[in-house]
């Protein structure tokens, strides 16, 4: 009764309702069974433990002594596998190996968060990780060399891609410090634009509409493809850009954030999986594991 197989668990449960019935008919009645089922699976349970539950003697069978004793165990350790089972259906196991990709300006910020996170909540699972620009991580998902992404939201990957989204980053203008009080068109004049290199990125297509509307020509302008790269050019005081906060604000040490009504951008971060993938089942268990996750905000 103990060892509570999972082959005779039924057998198990049978014999704990007929000893809190007190009778097979009351068992069969319970359990959708018919009474001659419900003596072969006690039956094989005797022959199992090698001890005798019923008197059978007597008209109905009677519990013995011993039995009543086995009862009161077996039904505490089925209340508990019950609990172990709903438990379970809560939050569910991440098991096998798992390939996952980070964006890159979020992967030094949320990902040793998550490995860690994912190693105490599921030690049956193992991931693979890998850091790219949104629109590589979404052409990987799309063939199969990815698993699952953390990637800023862009339109038209909901045609074949399942996103949800997890939490939103603002956008602000980053510059030396040197240039506190300088306006944007002296910025742009006087300090080379740093970007990060994303094809038809949605941010880099707003911010270059809103300096078209502003009259902003910039001096020049370098595509990079890291914010850290990024964020050092500013440091430096040869650079400015628009970035996402939580980057401006971890690797500034000579920059300054500036927030202009006219560069007020926010960006979606979500998981984005294949439609049709099993994973996609599990993003609510891969998402708390995610730092820092927060309810996404309208753009």
């Amino acid at each position: 009764i103990i060892s509570c197989k999972t082959r005779n668990l039924r057998a198990r449960r049978t014999f704990v309702e007929v000893y809190n019935l007190g009778s097979f008919a009351g068992a069969a009645d319970r359990l959708g069974l018919t009474q001659s089922a419900v003596s072969v699976q006690l039956k094989k349970l005797e022959e199992e433990l090698n001890v005798s539950l019923f008197d059978r003697s007597v008209r109905p069978p009677a519990m013995t002594p011993e039995a009543r004793r086995l009862a009161r165990h077996a039904r505490a350790i089925l209340n508990e596998y019950e609990e172990i089972l709903a438990i379970g259906a809560q939050q569910p196991a991440l098991s096998g190996d798992y390939r996952i990709g980070f964006i890159s300006t979020a992967m030094v910020r949320l990902m040793p968060q998550f490995l860690t996170a994912a190693s105490a909540a599921h030690p049956n699972a193992s991931f693979t990780v890998e850091s790219g620009l949104t629109a590589a991580l979404v052409q990987r998902l799309r063939r199969s060399e990815l698993d699952i992404a953390l990637i800023t939201e862009t339109p038209g990957i909901e045609d074949d891609l399942f996103f949800q989204p997890l939490f939103s980053e603002q956008f602000v203008l980053t510059v030396p410090t040197k240039a506190k009080r300088w306006s944007l068109k002296r910025c742009a004049a006087s300090l080379i634009h740093v970007k990060l290199d994303r094809p038809a990125s949605g941010i880099d297509r707003l911010v270059a509409r809103r300096f078209d509307e502003l009259g902003i020509e910039c001096s020049a302008t370098q595509s990079l493809d890291s914010v850290e790269a990024a964020m050092e050019c500013v440091n430096a005081g040869i650079a400015f850009s628009v970035l996402p906060e939580p980057d401006v604000q971890r690797y500034a040490t000579n920059a300054l954030i500036r927030r202009m009504k006219e560069i007020d951008f926010v960006r979606r971060v979500g998981l984005a999986a294949r439609v049709e993938s099993p994973v996609r089942n599990q993003i609510e268990a891969l998402a708390a594991l995610i730092p820092n996750s927060l309810p996404a905000t309208a753009e």
